[in-house]
């Protein structure tokens, strides 16, 4: 699986690192992993560094990707942050569109390409 995944309980930050081609198979996967991990607590706030990925997640699948969030809402909490930090044009787009999807969900979703402006989102910590 391309997706690791890496918990700082002092930071409040689950951060998720992709490298290759993200199906949306896969990414239900890690999200389903993160429940195992014996750091992961409620209501933490996540980083998806994708600067070595390509999104293959297409943009008919949102809705499956939105309703399967939905279902994880109890388990994984209210109230965090995701910060989606891409690298392409295309995966900007497309994690754009999610974006604005995810008005429906417990939690804020915001996209950067600057690794520093994702983390002082995500963390509410300036560098």
């Amino acid at each position: 699986m391309p997706v690791t995944i890496a918990i700082d309980p002092d930071a409040d930050l689950i951060t998720y690192t992709v490298k290759g081609d993200l199906l949306l198979d896969e990414l239900r996967g890690a999200l389903e992993s993160q429940f195992d991990h014996p750091r992961f607590r409620k209501g933490m706030n996540a980083m998806w560094n994708l600067k070595e990925a390509r999104i293959a997640v297409t943009t008919v699948e949102l809705p499956e990707l939105i309703s399967a969030l939905q279902g994880m809402s109890d388990r994984r909490g209210r109230g965090f942050k995701v910060a989606l930090l891409v690298r392409s044009n295309e995966d900007f787009g497309l994690s754009s569109l999610f974006e604005m999807s995810a008005y429906v969900l417990p939690f804020d979703v915001r996209v950067f390409r600057n690794t520093k402006e994702a983390m002082e989102w995500v963390t509410g910590v300036k560098k």
